[in-house]
């Protein structure tokens, strides 16, 4: 009796083995085939985003190239770079400057289209010249004119009168040189020629 219930336990564990077995090899299949299939959904939806966002890209590009391409395009405009100009302040009014802003003056004792500056002058208040005259529309470059000054050296004009810096003036728009010695004056559109 006993060999006999023996025979049938070792039966019956033979079959849960080999039924516990086939179990686990077909869950183990059914795993592996689920997480295929996910797999390749994921792997399938990663592609199709991966599209979808270069296909995006590709589209914002061209809009930005074709925004460009339709863009205006200017030329700035040119400052037009006057020789001489104007300047103003309370105390002397309008007054003309070179191109750099560094103010010009007359000489009382000179007249229309003649210098009477002498070395000792020049070497205070030099010589102001410009071989060509561009000036704004305040200004009429027809009123400037050049002479043969000290020493032959050519001198630009104002309605005749020769210009002068002074060399104390260092900075733009510095006037330093008004009224020295009562015979130096800035040059005022609507003053100069001084009258005689």
């Amino acid at each position: 009796m006993e060999n006999r219930l023996r025979h049938y336990y070792l039966t019956l564990a033979d079959i849960f083995t080999i039924r516990g077995k086939a179990m686990e090899t077909r869950l183990r299949h059914y795993l592996a085939g689920i997480f295929t299939m996910r797999g390749k959904a994921i792997e399938t939806k990663l592609v199709r985003y991966f599209i979808v966002a270069a296909g995006l890209f590709a589209i914002i590009l061209l809009m930005a190239l074709t925004a460009c391409s339709y863009a205006p395009t200017t030329t700035p405009t040119p400052t037009a770079q006057y020789t001489i100009t104007t300047m103003t302040k309370a105390d002397v009014g309008d007054y003309l400057v070179d191109a750099q802003g560094m103010t010009l003056y007359y000489f009382t004792r000179d007249s229309a289209g003649k210098s009477s500056a002498t070395a000792q002058v020049i070497a205070n208040w030099p010589i102001f010249y410009a071989a060509s005259i561009v000036v704004p529309s305040n200004l009429d470059v027809g009123d400037f004119g050049t002479i043969t000054g000290f020493e032959g050296q050519m001198q630009t004009t104002y309605k005749g009168w020769p210009l002068y810096y002074y060399i104390k003036d260092v900075a733009s728009g510095d006037t330093v040189g008004q009224g020295v010695g009562g015979v130096w004056y800035v040059v005022s559109p609507v003053t100069t020629p001084p009258a005689q």
